[in-house]
This record gives structure tokens, sequence and C-alpha cells, in this order.
């Protein structure tokens, strides 16, 4: 019995979780308007009995309109007041939480549909094995759109040889992919079609036929593309995970030992890592069990980026025409401090926050009232960052970890970085080149001189910082992907 009941309380948690992503993803994705138009809501909402996801899920109904009444004793512990007799048209929501689920099958038939069933048929066609004359190259990709457009140009630079290029997405993902949006969604189809339209071949990691073919090289989408399937290791001669995009370094390290892409567990699963110079000093000066392993070339990424800052980039005509002259600072925090800073000093913002942040609801709802305060303002979501970086003098942004800032080095144009309570990390990341090569702000007073250095047309400490961005942008040539193939096709002739 008390096995049953252990099997019992597991399942619990586990649809508990599940209810938490799809919760999560509509806290994301549905606004009031939106969740208006839902058949399956009401205006008004009864709660029977408190537990973690309850409090959540009452939290984002409240910041919808939505008038919520709660029941039980540990609402009252929190200093609520409860009610046993809900409004006549509520909908009664108790600690199974299946409302959620019925919100979210709302959600997923009208957003995410019709494009899960693109993916799968995109995916679901039968594998042919290939001649012994062909050579295949195995790409296992993720279920995040922006790191498969990261490893994009190596994948484009075999489909330009006469190898064949099979694309693998991993059957867990199928799951995973559900819950990063439908604009993820969207750009994944997008991605896969043109690969299959340059030649590529995009499968489903179900299909038998995979595990029975053999391939000269496997890439990964560093740790973003989960495990491995033992049957594709095996069919594999190499096994080379490719870094995706800038890392703080930093992040990786934890109790004395790496964890997640450099962890001992990973190297072993792989033959090689592609990554930047600055990625593999840092890393073989605490493990040189890595040497071996660690191919310098850059990363892919590194070319989709040098490319679009070395040719015409088609800026929107309104942002020329707010720009008109002034100087433009790329703005990716969301203190409403830094806003003030710069319209005292007219300059004009392209204000970039994480797809996570403007997703949210808090978020788009801060946003909204902001965005008609501040009348010098772009608000940039685009699903490029590119011409945000092409037409903007400065970057400013919170100390964090998003790609974002040390991908704007390469740029070599000044970095202003000011102080946020983000968690500790066990190295002081402060000591680090890439922190260094920007400039620092405690306070507003250091946003706003920084801000005044750059409509003066300076910057002071250039040269300083050169010293320590140089050791970080280096494979910056537009030929990463090329020397990743070359690699691999030297190791042939050896």
């Amino acid at each position: 019995m008390s096995t049953i009941k252990q099997d019992i309380e597991l399942q619990q948690i586990d649809n508990m979780e599940k209810q938490r992503k799809k919760l999560d993803e509509l806290k994301m994705r549905i606004d009031e308007k939106i969740l208006n138009k839902f058949q399956c809501y009401q205006k008004y909402v009864h709660i029977k009995g408190m537990n973690d996801l309850l409090c959540l899920l009452r939290e984002w109904l409240v910041l919808m309109g939505t008038e919520v009444t709660v029941e039980g004793e540990e609402w009252i512990r929190m200093g609520l007041n409860t009610s046993t007799c809900p409004h006549p048209r509520a909908i009664i929501v108790d600690s199974k939480c299946e409302w959620i689920d019925e919100l979210y099958q709302e959600y997923y038939d009208t957003y995410m549909k019709e494009n899960m069933t693109q993916l799968k048929a995109l995916l679901s066609k039968p594998y042919v094995s290939s001649t012994e004359q062909t050579e295949n190259i195995l790409f296992f990709i993720a279920s995040y759109s922006y790191f498969v457009d990261s490893i994009s140009p190596l994948i484009f630079r075999y489909l330009q040889s006469s190898k064949r290029c099979v694309i693998v997405f991993p059957v867990h993902s199928m799951k995973e992919i559900e819950y990063q949006g439908y604009e993820n969604l969207e750009k994944m189809i997008k991605i896969l079609n043109k690969i299959e339209a340059a030649g590529g071949e995009c499968y489903c990691g179900n299909e038998h036929g995979l595990y029975l073919d053999r391939y000269e090289v496997c890439f990964l989408c560093s740790e973003y593309s989960g495990r491995l399937h033992r049957g594709l290791r095996a069919a594999s001669k190499y096994v080379v995970s490719l870094q995706t995009t800038a890392l703080y370094t930093h992040c990786y390290w934890v109790k004395g030992s790496f964890e997640e892409t450099f962890s001992d567990h990973a190297k072993e699963e792989i033959d090689y890592l592609a990554a930047s110079n600055y990625i593999a000093d840092w890393i073989c000066q605490r493990d040189a069990g890595w040497n071996k392993k660690i191919l310098r070339v850059g990363y892919p990424k590194l070319d989709l980026l040098y490319h679009a800052l070395h040719s015409e980039i088609e800026i929107p005509e309104f942002w020329k025409e707010k720009a008109n002259g002034k100087k433009v600072i790329l703005f990716t925090g969301l203190e409403d401090y830094c806003l003030d800073v710069f319209a005292r000093n007219e300059v004009i913002v392209i204000w970039r926050m994480h797809p996570i942040w403007r997703a949210h609801i808090n978020t788009k709802k801060y946003i909204d009232g902001l965005m008609q305060k501040y009348q010098n303002v772009i608000l940039d979501t685009r699903v490029s960052y590119y011409e945000a970086f092409k037409l903007s003098d400065a970057l400013v942004g919170c100390e964090g970890v998003s790609s974002i800032f040390a991908n704007y080095l390469y740029t070599g144009k000044p970095i202003c970085l000011y102080s946020q309570n983000h968690r500790e990390f066990e190295i002081n990341y402060r000591k680090e080149a890439w922190y260094n090569s920007a400039y620092y702000a405690i306070d507003e007073a250091g946003v706003e001189d920084f801000v005044k250095m750059i409509v003066s047309g300076n910057d002071f400490e250039k040269e300083k910082k050169d010293v320590y961005r140089k050791q970080v942008v280096d494979h910056f040539d537009g030929e990463v992907s090329n020397r990743i193939y070359s690699f691999f096709e030297d190791l042939k002739k050896e």
C-alpha cells in the first residue's frame, strides 16, 4: 500500500509541475484582452484551498482584472478575506487545478495547434538510409529557435558541399517546444523550412532509420540539445558540441567544479567542443583535461553577427526619422530611472529587453505605461538585434547573463553596465575580461555621466577597455564555419 501511495503522490507532483509550466506559458503569452475571449473563462473565479500553484494562479488572475474569491484557513493566515459563498457564475478551482489545463488547451488550440501540426508534418517523413558513397553529417538540435539559428551558418556551410545533412529534432523537445511559445515555434518552422529548401533533411528523433545509418560528425547545440541518444552516439564517428552564443564563464563554475557545458560528464560525452579562445583559455586553466577536446575556432553565431555588421542592413524608416542625427542608446534593462536620464540628455533610446521579460504580462503593462511617458523611446521587438547594433552609438544595460551585451562587444562601441541585485557567483565576475571591457555605474549619476560622454562624442577609456575587449572578441572574421568544416576534412586525411 505504501508503494501505491508513493506512486500516487509522485504522479500528483508530476501533474502539478506540468500545470505550473502551463500557467507560466499563459502568464507570458496571454493578456487581459485575449483571456476575456476564452470560452472557458469567466470574470469570477473562486479558489478552494491553497497551495503554491493556486497562489500563483490567484496572483495572475488579479492582474488580469478577474474578481477572485478564496476559501480556506491558509488564505486567512496570509491576511486575505475568505468567502464560502462565491458569485453564482464563478468558476470553482480546487487543489487539482484542472481549470489551468482547460485554459491551456484553449490557448494551445488557438495559437499553437496549427503550427505544431506543421512542425510534426515537417519532421515526420520516413528516413531513407544513405548509400556507402554518401557522407552523412548529423545536427542534433534544440527546442529553442535562437540556438538552432546560432548554428545555422555551419549547417549551410555543409549544405554547400556534397555531404548529406541530417537535422534531428529530439523527441523530448516536441513537448518542450510547446512551452517556449508560439513565436519560438513559428521561427523554428521558418528555420527548418529554409534548411530543407537548401537541401537539408529534418527528422524527429524517433525515426527508426536514423539509428541504422552512420555519421561522420554529429554536432550538438551545446547543452541545449539535451543528452544525445546512445544509438546516435554509437552511429557517429565524432560528436562535437558547439558553443551557441557568448557565454559568461563564471556561471558554469559551481563549488569547485564545472556544471552543464563544461562538466566532467559533458567532457566524456563528446569528442570536441568548438569554442572561442577566451572560453577555451578560461576553461583549460581550471581543467586541463579540456585541452585535447577544445577546438579554438570560434562559434558559428559569430558568422551571422559578422556578416550583419559588415553589410547593409535595412534600418526601419521610423527609427531613422526618430534618430534624426541624435545619439542613440541601446537599452537592455527595465529601470525607469535610466529612461529619465536618457530623456534629460535628449538621446534616442532603442529599448530591447530580454524576450522573457518582454513577454511577461507584468512587464507588458509596465512597458505600455512608460512608452506613453517617454517620446524618445523606440521599443525594439524585432527577431534580430542587428538593426539595433547598427544604429546605436552605445549600450546601457544591467549586470546579468544575457548574451546581447557580450555580443555587442564585437561592435567596438562603448558599453555601460549598472549594478543590479543578481545572485552571487562563486567567482567574482567583476575581474573577468568581458566585464572590464565596459564602463560601470553604481547609481543613476554614473549612468548619466556615461550618457553625457556619449552625447559629447567621447569614449574616454577606450584604449583601456579595448585591452580587455580584444581578449574576448577573437575569431570575428566570418570564417568560423569554414574553419570547423576544414578541421574535419583535414582530420580524414590523417
